[in-house]
């Protein structure tokens, strides 16, 4: 049966007569036992402070669990992802602009030294090094991203799948055969788990790369990882 909406106005109303009720027994209070009220509204206070430590307690114990888990690190490694995309896309726009603008200048510099000419020259190739690299991070970054959207959506559909097992194995009895299915299932999500702390490792070694080769080296790894992944699931 459908449960039906609370109406916000009920809600409210009813806030608004318990403060209220809660003022008006102040005042009596306040009025024939101030004593008792001071006393009830010292221990409310501390009853207030220690329910909020007891939450920021709680609330910081599940932030660290959730940094911790494979959920976790997925969504921190997207997020480094999707900021790396940007500030190397917007460096690569950055870098064009100049090289665009120094080309200019080398076209205008009739009658330039020919020092000043090696010198736009050697300028253009070092921003055009330096345009590479970055787009070659980019591209590795664009990977991560799919390969980690694919793997959150894999970690996902494995938790639901287990989930469903258990919910399964409580309303009927589970056989050898099944039994064997579900150990493989969790050892799939070991495999995936170990797959992302592989690319984590990768993503972590990219960012500390300085040169081109270096990066498409990673990336030769991700394509390999890939690949292995590919053929797991195919099997």
């Amino acid at each position: 049966m459908n449960q039906q909406p609370e109406n916000p106005f009920a809600r409210i109303l009813s806030l608004l007569l318990l403060v209220a009720g809660a003022v008006i027994v102040s005042r009596f209070l306040l009025l024939l036992r101030p004593f008792v009220f001071v006393s009830l509204l010292v221990l409310g206070m501390l009853a207030w402070l220690g329910y909020r430590l007891y939450e920021r307690r709680r609330e910081r114990r599940e932030a660290e669990a959730f940094a911790t888990s494979v959920q976790g690190i997925i969504q921190r490694r997207l997020r480094e992802c999707e900021t790396g995309i940007a500030a190397n896309s917007a460096e690569i726009q950055e870098i064009t602009s100049t090289v665009k603008e120094l080309e200019r200048e080398l076209l205008e510099l009739d009658g330039a030294s020919e020092e000043k000419v090696r010198e736009t020259r050697r300028l253009i190739e070092a921003f055009q090094a330096e345009k590479k690299l970055r787009e070659a991070k980019l591209a590795f970054l664009q990977t991560a991203l799919q390969r980690l959207h694919i793997l959150e959506h894999n970690y996902r559909l494995s938790a639901t799948i287990v989930e469903k097992q258990e919910q399964l194995k409580r309303l009927q009895e589970k056989n050898y055969e099944d039994l064997a299915n579900l150990e493989e299932l969790r050892s799939n999500i070991e495999y995936d788990r170990a797959y992302l702390e592989t690319l984590d490792e990768l993503s972590t070694r990219m960012i500390g790369s300085q040169s081109i080769n270096d990066v498409r080296a990673l990336r030769r790894e991700l394509d390999t990882m890939t690949r292995e992944l590919n053929d797991k699931d195919a099997d």
